[in-house]
């Protein structure tokens, strides 16, 4: 097969017509012609004057390495379509029609997507390699609403909920008795509760010369695994009972560079939830 000069041809169908390369050789020479001008707008970025050649672009930015020499061009599946490669993983899906206008139809690589969006739909079994651009930017859109499932879900699987009764032990015996109060904490939640996320609060009674007095106190927690007991014991005078607990850090809010540990399935996690919920 000869070797095709591009610029030369490129500049002659350009020239007669725009993107209507009529007037040139055989077609691949006229698809050719067509990838290097939509190669070099792609590599500048000029979205406006992409949408003429490309008119369904719906792109916020491209992003093409544009070599010339990268391009190569197979047939279609269906008459005068061509599959053009930009090189670095980019092609443009193109048709010519009959009066030998030249346009392209979709695009696989060539759309410009945030990294950190691409690392998150690939960690949560969002991202779909068999998808073509449009497709892809589609797919991606949902990240928001995604998210947001996934920080209502981790909320409601990461609740801390604890229960707490008292029991006193001890004579009944004086004024000033000394006495145990013992306060159940029970984890009614779906998470552990560390002993340093809340404090037991207490009061004692008791008859001082036949005037009633109280206090007020509070007690350090206790690690509480899901499902389980723990109890605290303290010494008080007269009699008492627990009266609640002082949360320090309770179902503190989700943070995905922090929180977030994927598994893969959470996408189809999410789509399973709108379709029970008829969304």
């Amino acid at each position: 097969m000869k070797k095709r000069i591009l610029m030369p041809l490129m500049s002659v169908c350009l020239a007669a017509s725009g993107i209507a390369l009529v007037s040139c050789g055989g077609k691949t020479d006229k698809v050719k012609a067509f990838a290097v001008d939509f190669a070099t707008k792609a590599g500048k970025n000029q979205l406006d004057s992409l949408k003429l050649l490309y008119p369904s672009l719906d792109a916020d930015s491209v992003a093409l390495a544009f070599s010339a020499d990268s391009i190569t061009i197979a047939d279609g599946a269906e008459p005068d379509n061509f599959i053009v490669n930009l090189g670095n993983g980019a092609s443009v899906n193109v048709v010519v029609a009959e009066d030998g206008t030249i346009s392209a139809t979709s695009s696989k690589g060539l759309y410009a997507f945030k990294d950190a969006d691409l690392s998150f739909a690939k960690s949560i079994g969002m991202y779909d390699a068999s998808f073509d651009d449009k497709a892809l930017r589609k797919r991606l859109s949902e990240i928001p609403d995604v998210k947001a499932y996934l920080t209502e879900d981790y909320a409601a699987t990461h609740k801390k909920d604890l229960a707490v009764t008292s029991s006193v032990t001890g004579h009944a015996a004086g004024y000033m008795t000394l006495r145990n109060l013992h306060i159940k904490v029970t984890n009614k939640g779906n998470v552990p509760v560390k002993g340093s996320d809340y404090t037991v609060n207490y009061r004692a009674a008791w008859m001082d010369f036949g005037q009633p007095m109280s206090r007020s106190y509070s007690a350090p927690g206790k690690d509480v695994p899901v499902g389980g007991s723990v109890t605290i014991t303290k010494t008080i005078t007269g009699m008492g009972g627990v009266t609640g607990i002082s949360w320090k850090n309770k179902d503190a809010a989700f943070d995905f560079d922090k929180d977030f540990k994927p598994t893969g399935k959470e996408y189809q996690t999410y789509l399973d939830s709108k379709k029970e919920s008829g969304k």
